[in-house]
């Protein structure tokens, strides 16, 4: 098994990068913990069940076992734990709109779930509301100006490396299906699977940055977002 992992590595090693970029945010945001609002404990929190879930699709891999189930499990982890995130820090009336459509949202991807292949629905709903709550979010702080230096506050970094991580993949996800044909090219997969992979190491890192600024952040008192 030892073998396979070195020759997986060395095949793909943005892989293995972005296995391992889960761990900085994770390491920022246990070195801070205790100073980190409830939504940057969710961010790292979220950041950690990607790597769990990088874990096991490795484990899979070097068993010759399909993981792409777990690709599906994850939507509805971004659905739950980045809902969870902007509810936190929302006026009661936009948190329930916030928890509803969430819910929703987990009840269509039970429909669209599969567990022998990627679902694109599973992704795209999971991106749709990601995209939706961030946009929001950043709406609501920008107009009626609730943050005192924008440059330090945790969720303006997560946002921002959310849309990252949602522009690069939904167009990948949505047409994931096609991507792991067999038909498929090895050059096409690699192509749009790197790009992807690329794509959450830069989440990663502006998601670190986030928890790493927001210490500054609470040394100030803070109008309440």
């Amino acid at each position: 098994m030892w073998e396979k992992f070195v020759q997986l590595s060395v095949q793909y090693p943005l892989d293995l990068l972005s296995h391992v970029a889960s761990l900085l945010p994770v390491f920022v945001g246990v070195l801070f913990l205790n100073q980190l609002r409830p939504a940057a404990k969710l961010m790292v929190l979220l950041v950690g069940l990607f790597f769990l879930k990088d874990s096991i699709a490795l484990y899979h891999s070097l068993r010759s076992e399909s993981n792409l189930y777990l690709f599906n499990l994850q939507s509805f982890v971004e659905i739950g734990v980045v809902g969870a995130t902007y509810a936190v820090v929302s006026p009661v009336s936009i948190k329930k709109v916030i928890i509803s459509v969430a819910i929703t949202c987990l009840l269509i991807n039970v429909i669209f779930y599969s567990s022998i292949e990627l679902s694109p629905g599973n992704l795209t709903v999971a991106r749709l509301f990601m995209l939706a709550v961030v946009l929001m979010y950043l709406t609501r702080i920008t107009n009626q100006v609730m943050v005192h230096n924008i440059m330090t506050h945790d969720l303006f970094w997560f946002s921002a490396g959310l849309l990252v991580y949602i522009a690069g993949t939904f167009f990948i996800f949505l047409f994931g299906r096609y991507l792991f044909e067999e038909t498929t090219s090895l050059d096409t997969f690699n192509l749009y699977w790197n790009i992807q992979q690329v794509v959450y190491i830069l989440f990663c890192i502006i998601s670190a940055v986030g928890l790493w600024m927001s210490r500054f952040e609470r040394s100030r008192p803070l109008q309440a977002v």
